[in-house]
C-alpha cells in the first residue's frame, strides 16, 4: 500500500514536471531565420535594425510569440552570392527578404524543385488579412502576376499606388505626343481622331510658311521614339511599349508579336506614307535626341513626339500645346495604352521546408499593414515604444509636418533613406508601400492632411482604377510644365488606358536562353526591314514573303514560348 502511495506520488510529480516543461515549451518563442539584402554605408549589422524588433512586437500583439534571427548580405554581389549559396545548397532560411525571383527561377525552384513555400493556402481574410485585402484592391494585378504556371504564389510582391501624373513611368506608349493648337486653329482643323484626318492636317501643315524660313516638319519625331509606340497603341496592341513590333504584347486577350500579324502591314504603310510625303523628317532614321530637341526649339512643326519641356518652360508658350488624342486606325478597334506596372513580384519569399508556415505568413502579412510599412520607412513616430532609437519623428512647431533630429541639412543623415538603412530597416521595395508617406502624417501623427483620389475605367477589363494625387499636380497645372504635360496627356488618354501590361514571364532556363538566341537574330532583322519598307528600299508587296522569312527564323517558336509563359497571367486577367 505504501509502495502504491509512493508510486502515485512519483507519478504526480512527473505529471506536474511534464506540465511545467510543456508550459515552458509553449512560452518559448518560435524562431524564424531570415536572410536579408540590406543597404548601409556604415557597415552595420542588419540584425540590429529597429524594424525587426518592431515586427516582433506587432506579431506579439497579434498573439504570435516569434523571434527573428537575422543575417544578411550587403546589396550587390555579396547579397546576390548569399542568395545563390543558400538556394544552391538547399539550405534556405525560413525567409529570404528583399530578393527578387525571376520567372525561370520561380519555375525551377518553385514548381519543379519544390523549394519555395506556396502562400496561396494562407492568402485569406483570416491568416493574411492585410495581404488578402491588397490582392483584392490596389495590388490585384501584382498578385495575379505572381501566380506560377502551377497556380501557386511563392512570394509576396512589392506594390505601390498608381499615382496621378506618374501612371506611365518614363516610357509609356501614350506619353509625349503634343500638337500645337494655335497652328491647328490657323489651319482651320479640329483635333484629328483618325489616320486619314491625321494625314490631312499634316499635309496642310507642310505648306505652312515658317517665320525663320527653314523647312516645316509637320510631325517632328525620331525612329524608335514615341511615334513608334503610339502607332502600335493606335492599332490596339497593348501590354508593352512597342518600337518595332518584336516585343510581346496583347491584342484580343491573347499574347502576340505585332510584327507577325496582318496589322503590321498597315503599320508599315503608315510610316511609308509619312516618310514619302515628307510629313516626318527625311532624317527620321538618323536623328538623335539632341538634334530633335534643337529642331523643336526652332518651332517648325505641328506635332512633336517628345516632352513639352523640350520646347519651352514658359506657361504662356507650353499651353499652346496639348496632348495628341488617340488616333483610330480601324473603325472597330480602339487605341489602347498600358500604364506602368506599379509592382515587383516576389520580393520576399520563404522556404517550403519551414517548420512554421503559419508564423511565416503572419510575418509576411505584416508587410501589408499600413502602420508597419510606414514604420519600415520612417521608424517610430512621436516615440519609440521599444526604447531602442534615440530619436523619433515629431510634429514641427507649425504643427503641419514631421521633423527628425537626425535627418536634414547638417544632421547625422542627409535623407530619410540614409536613416532607414542605417538604423531602421534593411532595404526598400518590400510589401505594400502604397501609402506610407501619407499614413505617417495623416494617421499616426494626427496631422490634418487629406489625400485626394481620382478614378477611371480600365478600357480592357472594365474595372474602376483608383489613382492618388501625391504631388499636387492639379494645383501646379498652370505653373509647372511637368504637371501640365503629365496631366494633359493623362486626360487625353483617360478613356483608352488599361492596367494590363506584360510583367513576369514564367519559363524554364532553357526556354529563356532559347528566347535570347532567337531575339538576337530577329530584333536586328526586324529593325533593318522596318527601315527598308519605310524608305522604299523594299516594296510592301513583299510583306507576305517577309512574314515567311520571320517564320523561317523561328518567330513562331518564340511566340509559342511567350504564349505558354504568360498563360497564368492572361488566364488571371481574361479567365
Amino acid at each position: 500500500m505504501k509502495f502504491s502511495k509512493m508510486l502515485l506520488s512519483v507519478l504526480l510529480v512527473l505529471v506536474m514536471a511534464a506540465a511545467m516543461f510543456a508550459g515552458f515549451a509553449e512560452s518559448a518563442p518560435v524562431e524564424l531565420e531570415i536572410y536579408c539584402c540590406y543597404d548601409s554605408t556604415n557597415g552595420i549589422d542588419p540584425a540590429n535594425l529597429w524594424w525587426w524588433r518592431y515586427a516582433e512586437a506587432r506579431l506579439n500583439e497579434a498573439g504570435y510569440n516569434i523571434k527573428l534571427n537575422v543575417t544578411g548580405g550587403l546589396n550587390g554581389d555579396e547579397a546576390t552570392q548569399g542568395k545563390a549559396l543558400r538556394i544552391g545548397s538547399d539550405n534556405l532560411p525560413d525567409i529570404m527578404f528583399g530578393f527578387t525571383l525571376t520567372g525561370p527561377e520561380i519555375v525551377l525552384y518553385g514548381d519543379t524543385d519544390g523549394l519555395l513555400l506556396d502562400i496561396t493556402p494562407y492568402l485569406n481574410e483570416t491568416d493574411m488579412p492585410n495581404a488578402y485585402e491588397c490582392s483584392q484592391t490596389n495590388g490585384a494585378d501584382a498578385f495575379a502576376s505572381s501566380v506560377s504556371p502551377s497556380g501557386k504564389i511563392y512570394g509576396v510582391p512589392y506594390v505601390v499606388d498608381r499615382t496621378l501624373g506618374w501612371l506611365a513611368g518614363t516610357s509609356p506608349n501614350f506619353n509625349c505626343m503634343f500638337i500645337n493648337t494655335v497652328k491647328l486653329e490657323e489651319l482651320g482643323y479640329e483635333m484629328p481622331t483618325t489616320v486619314e484626318e491625321l494625314y490631312e492636317v499634316l499635309r496642310a501643315a507642310k505648306d505652312m510658311e515658317t517665320e525663320n524660313g527653314k523647312p516645316m516638319i509637320p510631325f517632328l519625331a525620331a525612329d524608335g521614339g514615341y511615334i513608334n509606340q503610339a502607332a502600335f497603341a493606335y492599332q490596339g496592341f497593348y501590354g508593352a511599349d512597342q518600337l518595332y513590333g518584336i516585343t510581346e504584347g496583347v491584342k484580343d486577350g491573347e499574347i502576340v508579336l505585332p510584327v507577325y500579324t496582318e496589322e503590321y502591314k498597315d503599320y508599315l504603310e503608315f510610316f511609308r506614307t509619312m516618310y514619302e510625303e515628307g510629313l516626318i523628317s527625311s532624317e527620321f532614321f538618323t536623328m538623335d535626341g539632341e538634334t530633335m530637341r534643337a529642331l523643336a526649339l526652332e518651332g517648325n512643326f505641328l506635332i512633336f513626339g517628345g516632352n513639352v519641356a523640350d520646347i519651352t518652360n514658359v506657361p504662356e508658350e507650353y499651353k499652346k500645346y496639348t496632348a495628341l488624342a488617340p488616333i483610330q486606325f480601324y473603325d472597330d478597334v480602339n487605341p489602347v495604352a498600358s500604364v506602368t506596372v506599379p509592382y515587383t513580384c516576389n520580393r520576399v519569399w520563404a522556404s517550403a521546408k519551414t517548420e512554421y508556415p503559419a508564423e511565416v505568413c503572419a510575418f509576411l502579412d505584416l508587410l501589408y499593414d499600413d502602420e508597419a510599412i510606414m514604420s519600415y520607412v520612417y521608424g517610430p513616430v512621436l516615440e519609440d515604444k521599444l526604447g531602442i532609437l534615440e530619436n523619433a519623428w515629431v510634429i514641427n512647431e507649425a504643427g503641419n509636418d514631421l521633423v527628425h533630429a537626425n535627418v536634414g541639412a547638417e544632421q547625422k543623415y542627409a535623407t530619410i533613406n540614409n536613416l532607414q538603412f542605417d538604423e531602421i530597416a534593411p532595404c526598400g521595395l518590400i510589401g505594400d508601400m502604397s501609402t506610407y508617406n501619407y499614413y505617417a502624417k495623416n494617421v499616426v501623427a494626427g496631422l490634418d492632411f487629406e489625400l485626394s483620389y481620382e478614378t477611371y475605367t480600365d478600357c480592357i477589363t472594365g474595372e474602376t482604377v483608383t489613382v492618388t494625387n501625391k504631388s499636387g499636380y492639379p494645383e501646379k497645372y498652370d505653373t509647372s510644365v511637368d504637371a501640365y504635360y503629365r496631366l494633359n496627356r493623362y486626360y487625353a488618354w483617360i478613356d483608352n488606358l488599361t492596367t494590363v501590361r506584360m510583367a513576369i514571364l514564367y519559363c524554364t532556363e532553357e526556354e529563356s536562353q532559347r528566347m535570347t538566341d532567337l531575339r538576337s537574330v530577329l530584333d536586328n532583322y526586324v529593325r533593318e526591314n522596318f527601315a527598308q519598307f519605310v524608305t522604299g528600299g523594299r516594296s510592301l508587296d513583299e510583306f507576305d514573303a517577309y512574314q515567311e522569312e520571320l517564320k523561317a527564323m523561328g518567330i513562331e517558336e518564340l511566340l509559342d514560348i511567350l504564349q505558354r509563359g504568360y498563360a497564368p497571367y492572361i488566364e488571371s486577367v481574361f479567365g
